[in-house]
């Protein structure tokens, strides 16, 4: 289940982004550009953290732009699906294998031996006349 950060913690991430006298228009906190549409965004993915029961704060998330908010989920969905592959196979389990359907071609090294008549079996020891 993922944690959503509350009001009161989003406005405290945005009064640190906040530059200049009236302490308006926040900056991204990664490009430092003015984002005048953004998204709060947990620092390290959320799935990926153990203890969930621990509240978050203000050091938990920060404030991006959308372009870098864009750029970092993308980072952050392989990065957490690789999570996922890793724990599995160190877990043993797999994905079950599925029949071939019927009617299904053959590719790959499997096909290069079509139609190709099989060699006798060779004796391993020598018989003895």
């Amino acid at each position: 289940m993922r944690r959503e950060f509350t009001q009161k913690v989003k406005v405290e991430i945005i009064k640190r982004c906040s530059w200049g006298i009236r302490k308006i228009n926040p900056h991204c906190e990664q490009c430092n550009q003015i984002a005048h549409k953004f998204e709060i965004d947990h620092r390290d993915p959320d799935a990926m953290q153990i203890d969930k029961s621990r509240k978050l704060t203000a050091e938990d998330g920060w404030l991006l732009c959308i372009p870098c908010h864009n750029a970092k989920t993308k980072t952050d969905v392989a990065n957490i699906a690789k999570a996922k592959r890793v724990e599995a196979k160190h877990l043993g389990a797999r994905r079950p294998r599925q029949p071939m359907p019927k009617g299904a071609k053959l590719r790959g090294p499997e096909r290069a031996h079509e139609g190709r008549q099989s060699l006798p079996p060779r004796q391993i020891y020598e018989v003895e006349r």
